[in-house]
């Protein structure tokens, strides 16, 4: 499991310092409403799956990372297809509505787990992990 160390918002004003991409182009390139994406950068809203997914494509990062895991920056080549589009290479088949569905789910759940002090989110890891041995 990859344990989150940062909040996306921070993940993200990090990546378009280091990518050295102005918020607007930022917006452009991944076909956010630039006033949505200063939303994002301030922590006042958090997008969903496929806007994280179309940012992370766009700031070419890690989509673990910029979602606050204590993983590294780059992509690697390993990610699934619909993590990175390579253009040389095949189309990703497209994810299903009940994919995308699943992942909506998850990333409220992450969202929702984001948002608990440390104490708590170290609780629910370790409960987790407690219903994780028992099957």
């Amino acid at each position: 499991m990859t344990k989150v160390v940062a909040k996306f918002n921070d993940r993200l004003n990090e990546a378009l310092e280091k990518r050295n991409i102005r918020p607007v182009d930022l917006a452009n390139k991944a076909d956010i409403p630039e006033a949505t994406i200063s939303q994002y950068r301030s922590g006042y809203a958090k997008p969903k799956y496929e806007r994280i997914v179309k940012i992370a494509d766009a700031l070419d990062v890690s989509l673990a990372w910029l979602m606050g895991g204590d993983v590294p920056m780059e992509r690697t080549r390993k990610a699934p297809g619909f993590l990175k589009l390579d253009p040389s290479g095949p189309s990703p088949a497209p994810l299903s509505d009940q994919d995308l569905e699943k992942l909506n789910k998850a990333m409220e759940l992450y969202q929702t787990f984001e948002n608990l002090p440390p104490d708590k989110q170290t609780e629910f890891v370790n409960f987790l992990k407690f219903l994780q041995s028992e099957s």
